[in-house]
């Protein structure tokens, strides 16, 4: 994840301890400077009494984010507890560009549902702009949903309408996900992970064995249902105009916009976002000739 933790960090003055943390920490970090990184985040972040423990755990390749107890997501502080997918670099960095976008192309405030929202990072996230007057997330997990309610209060200060922002179950196979409501934008990062990927080595391009071992399978392993299920239940019912979805593979792509021009009667237009590492990462929709067609500027098609 992306190194903002570290500030001014005092190391021990025993050397000899501070090189036996290191040396538990090498097992996950692979290279002394960035267990070294790790270090420092850990003496910052836990009392000196932790310190060990936590080493120990980050030795059996435990995720720094559930021993440290959060992960930085822009400018919020975003609590992480082992039942809930952490949050990644790579949704961060949609999410801040979506947010400028609505920012700078939006004249009055609009309605959000975020689905499978975990943590509610996006929701959240998204919420720090003045122009999001409603936004709602929906997961199957109660775990989530009661996270997603912590990180609301823990960033309260941040949320200008703090009041209109919600948290609630929501399983989206369920046709009434959204119990009526309408909203004019959704976003989404459901499970997408393949199940071959999800078994294949770390060594040989699969998933950090990290992930494998301690994030919830819930959040993870997924393909094409979720995204026809998204069109389905949400973008159909909610009447919205338009979404974004982060996923990792093109026919996931592919499969939403089929199943939306299959299903709706109106016309819409796609685009596709790629990462830092140029691998495909969103699709996003707008209606045609409607307010959002400055989603345009995420995509490169």
């Amino acid at each position: 994840m992306r190194p903002t933790r570290l500030l001014n960090v005092k190391y021990s003055t025993q050397p000899i301890i501070h090189k036996n943390l290191i040396s538990l920490l090498l097992p996950a970090c692979k290279t002394v400077e960035r267990a070294n990184l790790e270090l420092g985040w850990i003496k910052q972040e836990l009392p000196e009494s932790s310190w060990l423990k936590a080493c120990q755990d980050r030795n059996k390749l435990m995720p720094l984010q559930y021993i440290l107890g959060n992960q930085p997501f822009g400018s919020l502080d975003i609590k992480c507890t082992p039942n809930v997918l952490i949050p990644r670099n790579d949704t961060e960095d949609w999410c801040i560009d979506l947010k400028e976008l609505i920012n700078n192309s939006i004249d009055s405030g609009i309605s959000i549902a975020d689905i499978c929202t975990g943590t509610g990072c996006i929701a959240l996230s998204l919420a720090e702009s003045q122009k999001i007057e409603i936004a709602k997330g929906f997961d199957i997990s109660t775990h989530a949903i009661n996270l997603s309610l912590e990180n609301k209060i823990r960033n309260k200060s941040l949320l200008p309408n703090f009041k209109n922002i919600d948290f609630q179950l929501g399983d989206i196979f369920n046709s009434n996900i959204l119990n009526g409501e309408k909203f004019d934008l959704v976003t989404s990062n459901p499970p997408y992970i393949l199940e071959e990927d999800l078994l294949s080595d770390e060594k040989l391009g699969g998933v950090e064995e990290s992930v494998k071992l301690y994030e919830p399978i819930l959040a993870l392993k997924g393909d094409c249902e979720f995204y026809e299920a998204l069109v389905s239940n949400v973008i159909m019912p909610s009447e919205c105009k338009a979404f974004v979805f982060e996923l990792g593979y093109m026919k996931q792509a592919e499969s939403t916009m089929t199943k939306l021009r299959y299903l709706s009667k109106d016309s819409w237009e796609f685009g596709l976002r790629y990462d830092s590492g140029n691998n495909i990462r969103n699709v996003i929709a707008w209606k045609t000739n409607s307010d959002y067609e400055f989603l345009s500027q995420m995509c490169k098609n």
